[in-house]
């Protein structure tokens, strides 16, 4: 597996230890509260890493594959989506804000997060294994 994936299924996992931190101290508490926000920080620099070095990346592989450039192009724009509801609920919701919206907004983001994370797993193995495929066509065209 690539470095870029394995590290990109790191940050996924570091992710989840703090979305289970909060789960554990109780997103009402100050210290789920206030990991929420940096758990959500770390997925805004997750996503940002994702476009400048996974997307750059896949979009070489996927120039003669259709379904791999659809399948790139829903997931860009997920991301996007993502990070604007990220972005969208700090602005809205400073710490210390919950109301109804707050717990909604929450639910809706970590559960788009979730799902998010199990297909891009998918990807980031199918990547890995196109660069090796890759990588083995070229050592047999120098051979």
């Amino acid at each position: 597996m690539s470095t870029l994936a394995r590290d990109l299924i790191d940050e996924h996992r570091n992710i989840i230890c703090d979305l289970d931190e909060i789960n554990t101290f109780g997103v009402c508490s100050k210290n789920g509260h206030n990991k929420l926000y940096i758990a959500f920080e770390k997925v805004l620099l997750h996503l940002t890493k994702e476009s400048d070095l996974l997307y750059p990346a896949l979009k070489k592989v996927a120039v003669n594959n259709r379904e791999l450039c659809m399948l790139l192009k829903a997931f860009m724009n997920e991301a996007d989506n993502i990070a604007s509801s990220i972005s969208d609920f700090i602005d809205k919701h400073p710490v210390g804000n919950m109301g109804e919206e707050f717990w909604e907004e929450f639910a809706g983001i970590v559960k788009d997060f979730y799902s998010r994370m199990g297909e891009e797993r998918s990807l980031l193995l199918c990547y890995a294994r196109v660069k090796k495929l890759s990588f083995a066509a070229n050592l047999n065209a120098v051979a």
